[in-house]
């Protein structure tokens, strides 16, 4: 069987060749497409993968988002037309679902984001299979109310990050590459917010501008060792944060991200993805995500140290008080399953209907 996969950002990089992986070891042929957004690209090419480029972004802008879908979906179409693949596996993407759908491949799509409402409006509708951790009900997604649009679901007792955090092991090549002495400064790793996601609506945007910049600024009065690693997802980020100085340190392509948050004292990030990353290594992780998360919610009551900051000023008292807590996480995540796992519920549910 020939499989398509999808990566639309650096998080689905990494599932998407995770994925791969295990399709290949399955026996099946492989290829990636992705499109020209920040780490995306850099992220599957580190993990020896060589991704089919189309497309790219749409920024903030509405026409802009729709613009730049209408283009994809072509080129897309165009591309995937001559590659002739049997199955799709994606992360809800809209473009490659609806290209799928359009060409008759049966699509399975991951998702743990009830939050970006648009994204599955877009993607469920058209997908064969639906992959969702068991923290997430199906009922947290409107369009999943409809029983049979519930039986598209299978699901796993775990979360996407598991499969490449599992059996990690640290390098502290990375840091050296980075400029970073692991036993002398004080490491931190942070990612800004998804400003230009759909569902940061402009009030979202008002509540978060500046809280992570601001809240670093504190940090380095406190602590003249400071070394932050900083991952921005725009040009106007990375520019606000080259301005906080040399101790802001921040990587051209996508790194060895898992070493430097095994050994950072925190993470901090506007998302999700970077949170239950630190906290499945062991590093204490927050988030300030405007609303809370099911799946690091789910990591946390099962003993992770991931957090949830809802201001500026309750993310600096937390950073202060978590600072360099690590904790033993190896028998936690022993007990969680893999996103592969999930897939291998979608394929033979394919497989039982004779779709694949």
């Amino acid at each position: 069987m020939r499989v398509w996969l999808e990566a639309l950002t650096p998080k689905q990089g990494r599932l998407m060749v995770a994925l791969s992986n295990y399709m290949e070891k399955l026996g099946h042929e492989t290829f990636i497409t992705t499109r020209n957004y920040e780490y995306s690209v850099s992220t599957i090419k580190r993990l020896h993968k060589e991704p089919i480029i189309i497309g790219e972004h749409g920024g903030a802008d509405l026409s802009s988002k729709l613009k730049s879908y209408a283009k994809r979906v072509e080129l897309l179409t165009n591309y995937v037309t001559e590659q002739q693949p049997d199955l799709f596996i994606g992360f809800s993407s809209p473009e490659g679902t609806r290209v799928a759908f359009g060409l008759s491949i049966p699509s399975i799509n991951f998702n743990d984001t009830p939050h970006a409402v648009a994204v599955a409006k877009l993607a469920f509708p058209l997908s064969t299979q639906i992959v969702l951790p068991e923290c997430i009900s199906p009922s947290e997604f409107p369009l999943l109310e409809d029983n049979r649009e519930r039986e598209k679901v299978v699901q796993y007792y775990g979360v996407d990050e598991v499969s490449w955090t599992k059996k990690f092991k640290p390098e502290t090549k990375t840091l050296d590459s980075i400029g970073i002495d692991y036993k002398n400064d004080t490491i931190m790793l942070v990612r800004p917010e998804e400003k230009k996601a759909a569902y940061y609506k402009p009030e979202l945007r008002k509540k978060v501008k500046n809280v992570l910049i601001n809240v670093l600024k504190k940090l380095k009065q406190n602590n003249n060792s400071l070394k932050v690693v900083v991952f921005p997802r725009y040009k106007d980020q990375e520019e606000a944060y080259r301005k906080l100085g040399d101790w802001v340190i921040i990587p051209e392509q996508a790194i060895d991200t898992l070493s430097v948050m095994y050994y950072s004292q925190l993470v901090i990030t506007g998302g999700g993805t970077l949170s239950r990353e630190g906290a499945l290594l062991g590093t204490p992780s927050i988030t300030f995500f405007p609303r809370p998360l099911k799946v690091n919610q789910f990591l946390a009551e099962l003993g992770f140290p991931v957090y949830h900051a809802i201001d500026a000023e309750h993310l600096y008292s937390m950073a202060l008080k978590l600072f360099g807590k690590k904790t033993d996480v190896q028998q936690l995540i022993s007990q969680l399953q893999s996103p592969e796992e999930g897939l291998q519920k979608a394929l033979d549910k394919m497989k039982e209907k004779n779709i694949i």
